[in-house]
């Protein structure tokens, strides 16, 4: 399994561990020296528990405890730039060891997509959608805003006919419910409401 590599001071869940730690992703803890305590699994749950010299380092799968709070005043790699979360600025780097963005990603980025190609009174959008082509005579219904802030949708539309859709603000302000004729359409929520931002 993948692992955390710790370079200065962690607190998890107000017990701090010092200097070069390293961590299984899960609930099994590893260590220098110069830990004062590590998490370890212990009956399927975890455990503080003083370090021995050379002891194994995990032993299993387990469950972390809940509402453990980690916070790191350097950084967290895995496998160099994996994953960078850079605490001192708080961004994220996939790819990149160097985060200059809230996240800053260092390649391709897959996204899901819903292709309708069968006639439905109703394609609600969710969480696990991005972008939707529309091949059939659908309408589209958007989550309420309140429950999306800042997610993002494109619409395609490839047939020859407008298709209805939630409410959302156009480019011009005005309320629009429909998408036009073979065209596209990306709208974005502010918690308040749709906005067509392209």
């Amino acid at each position: 399994p993948p692992m955390i590599f710790i370079c200065g001071m962690i607190q998890l869940n107000k017990k701090i561990l010092r200097t070069f730690i390293l961590l299984w992703v899960g609930v099994g803890a590893f260590f220098e020296s110069q830990a004062q305590e590590v998490l370890t699994k212990t009956n399927g749950g975890a455990s503080w528990e003083a370090p021995e010299y050379n002891e194994g380092i995990y032993t299993g799968d387990g469950t972390a405890p809940s509402d453990v709070d980690v916070t790191v005043t350097d950084h967290i790699d895995f496998d160099a730039s994996t994953l960078f979360i850079d605490g001192t600025n708080n961004e994220v780097g996939i790819g990149e060891n160097n985060p200059q963005s809230k996240l800053d990603v260092n390649g391709s980025i897959s996204r899901s997509i819903l292709v309708v190609n069968n006639v439905a009174t109703n394609t609600f959008l969710n969480s696990n959608l991005c972008n939707v082509i529309l091949n059939a005579n659908t309408t589209v219904v958007l989550p309420q805003p309140v429950n999306a802030n800042g997610r993002v949708y494109c619409i395609v539309n490839r047939t020859n006919s407008s298709r209805n859709i939630s409410t959302y603000l156009g480019l011009n302000g005005s309320m629009v419910t429909s998408i036009p004729a073979n065209s596209s359409l990306t709208v974005q929520s502010d918690g308040t409401a749709w906005y067509q931002i392209r």
